[in-house]
């Protein structure tokens, strides 16, 4: 009997060491498990914040884009309606393209100088100190620009920063210009 109970007693002892290796493995295996999907989640949260940026990103860019385009299609309008007005006197070009865009920009963009690293409120001032504009009339063809200018060292610009954490920027730079052509055929249809 005695040899019996020590074979009991060695069978109970190796079933309580295989329950104890079997408890530490399936609590290592969650452990395990755990720490996969919180990492999960971790990457998931993360996953969301980057759309999210993206898509700010995105509608900055087509912020971007909407004041790029208005702003040409404002002075190309102008400057196309001065042409056809035969309007050659440079400060009414000036006053005519400068009032439509200041009208746009005003609550949208600041002035900017790049040596100084200031900026201040756009202003139709500003706008006629650092724009030229003028139009010319040779044999039946106009010929119309439109440049802001800027200063002496070329440092000022209109600006507006966008977006959050990824800038982005609309600028009319230094140099900006607008070109038009009008022929004959199309000043007679207006």
């Amino acid at each position: 009997m005695k040899k019996q109970s020590k074979k009991t007693q060695l069978g109970k002892k190796k079933l309580s060491e295989k329950g104890f290796f079997s408890f530490i493995i399936v609590l290592v295996l969650a452990v395990v498990i755990l720490t996969i999907t919180a990492e999960q989640q971790k990457t998931n949260s993360i996953f969301v914040e980057i759309k999210n940026e993206l898509i700010k990103n995105e509608q900055s860019h087509k912020e971007k884009i909407i004041m790029e385009n208005n702003t040409d299609t404002i002075i190309q309008t102008e400057l196309t309606k001065q042409m056809i007005l035969r309007n050659f006197n440079q400060t009414l070009i000036e006053n005519a393209i400068n009032s439509r865009l200041f009208d746009y920009l005003k609550d949208k963009t600041k002035t900017f100088d790049s040596i100084t690293k200031t900026s201040g409120t756009l202003s139709m001032n500003y706008l006629n100190e650092n724009t030229k504009a003028f139009i010319y009339e040779i044999e039946g063809i106009m010929y119309g620009e439109y440049i802001f200018s800027s200063n002496l060292t070329k440092s000022s610009t209109i600006k507006k920063e966008l977006g959050e954490k990824t800038k982005q920027e609309f600028m009319i730079p230094a140099g900006y210009t607008i070109r038009k052509i009008l022929g004959e055929e199309l000043l007679e249809l207006n």
